[in-house]
């Protein structure tokens, strides 16, 4: 009987032992699964975030390129109007200080009409020709002078207007690239602290995933010694009815004995003769 509870209470006390260390190692656990779910909870944001910068600067790099083309396109067009400016500006110009093309011609029509229209000697008829010849050579070369400079200005003004958008796409190349560049450092910095919150997720997960296996492992270790308690105690229990029936047989012997005798029962024998009436 003896042996039998010793071995039972010695697998309570292992038992009890184990599961003490079980709930210890639960409760290390806890606190490293706390703070992995406190960090997935901070990631979460970040990535986001992350996200967010990644499209902004692709936006912007996207914009400074097509801007960059843009600008391009429009420095060759310059270049062909200030090549076409240095051809015309090459060609030499009369002095524009004299009379205008205009003027020549009402000189022109004016001595033409004349000759028309009045009766001229032969000499002075011939003379007013030679003018107008003179002054239509002239009118020839102011005309085509006129055209030139016409020319010009008209280039002149399209460079201009060539040069005003080249500049002010350039301005807005160099504002969308300054701020690509911001967005790229921001989320340099932001993915550098991603990296350092995924390198301290990583090290919980494994902490947590050590933990588990020690848990696992001592459950399969707490599981027999509760099996042997329980049998331990099964046992001891069967032996100590077997024990008890033995007891209760022997001193129904001795009331039985004290009834033959005629000898006066006490009380504790009449409970004794009643536990046989019940059964027990």
């Amino acid at each position: 009987m003896t042996d039998t509870g010793d071995s039972s209470s010695e697998s309570y006390g292992k038992e009890k032992e184990l599961k003490q260390k079980l709930q210890q190692l639960e409760a290390e656990k806890s606190t490293y699964v706390a703070e992995r779910k406190s960090l997935g909870g901070q990631l979460s944001p970040l990535l986001q975030k992350a996200k967010q910068l990644r499209e902004e600067r692709n936006a912007l790099t996207q914009a400074v390129r097509k801007e960059k083309q843009e600008r391009e396109k429009l420095h060759t067009e310059l270049k062909k109007h200030s090549s076409v400016l240095k051809e015309l500006s090459s060609v030499k110009q009369e002095d524009r200080k004299g009379p205008s093309p205009g003027f020549l011609k009402q000189q022109i029509e004016k001595l033409e009409h004349k000759i028309e229209t009045e009766a001229l000697s032969f000499d002075k008829e011939t003379a007013i020709m030679k003018q107008i010849k003179k002054l239509k050579k002239e009118y020839s070369v102011l005309a085509e002078s006129h055209k030139n400079f016409q020319s010009i200005r008209e280039e002149a003004k399209e460079a201009s207007a060539l040069r005003k958008q080249a500049n002010t796409v350039h301005a807005k190349m160099q504002d969308d690239a300054k701020k690509s560049q911001a967005k790229h450092e921001e989320l340099i910095a932001l993915s550098k602290q991603i990296d350092e919150m995924n390198l301290k997720v990583s090290e919980l997960d494994k902490k947590i995933a050590d933990f588990n296996l020690k848990i696992r492992a001592l459950n399969h270790e707490i599981k027999p010694v509760a099996e042997q308690k329980q049998k331990a105690k099964k046992e001891y229990h069967e032996k100590t009815q077997q024990e008890n029936k033995a007891s209760l047989a022997e001193r129904r012997k001795i009331v039985y004995e004290k009834l033959k005798k005629g000898e006066k029962l006490t009380t504790e024998d009449f409970i004794i003769l009643q536990s046989e009436d019940d059964g027990k």
